[in-house]
């Protein structure tokens, strides 16, 4: 799953990516940092290009991410989904932001502006300040695995519990994916 900003040309900000366990009824699921380092294209002499993930968009949309990832950490991805942080924004803005509360004060990395202060306890996220949060969970200093499965499961009940299947099918009918949003 990756978020991208259009505004920002095309670059990705939120690389997550979730395995399924059919046995074990188990989801996993890891950030992978933006500025990770990764074979984003091909030379011409057919060479890898390296750069940061951030860009592997540009070189080929979201296949090119998918095979881009894959090759970062040599697993086979099957599917992707490619969001705009324009349709998170709206989805979480459509559900009023979320609550979520913070164990510590932080310093966050933000994608419009430099980046957010927050103070510990509980706050009302807006759509760029969850994908931030998101954001900072691939960073070892900021939020962990834990807290990106919590902030993940609090956006999916309040958008399960306060959308309509036909609201909820309206905003993810943008979004760019090798899957229908049945199948998911």
């Amino acid at each position: 799953i990756t978020v991208k900003s259009k505004e920002m040309e095309d670059r990705i900000y939120l690389n997550l990516l979730v395995s399924y366990n059919k046995n074990q009824k188990k989801v996993n699921l890891i950030s992978i940092p933006k500025d990770a380092y990764a074979p984003v294209s091909e030379n011409e002499d057919g060479s890898a290009l390296y750069d940061k993930l951030l860009f592997a968009y540009r070189f080929g949309g979201a296949e090119n991410v998918k095979a881009s990832v894959s090759k970062l950490i040599n697993i086979p991805i099957d599917h992707y989904a490619v969001i705009d942080l324009e349709t998170i924004s709206a989805l979480i803005e459509s559900i009023n932001g979320i609550e979520y509360n913070l164990q510590e004060d932080m310093h966050i990395r933000a994608i419009t502006q430099v980046g957010f202060e927050l103070e510990k306890g509980t706050h009302r996220f807006n759509g760029e300040e969850v994908v931030a949060l998101l954001m900072s969970t691939s960073e070892l200093d900021k939020l962990d695995e834990s807290n990106l499965i919590k902030l993940l499961d609090v956006v999916l009940k309040k958008a399960g519990s306060e959308l309509s299947a036909m609201q909820l099918h309206q905003l993810l009918a943008q979004v760019e994916a090798n899957f229908t949003i049945e199948e998911l």
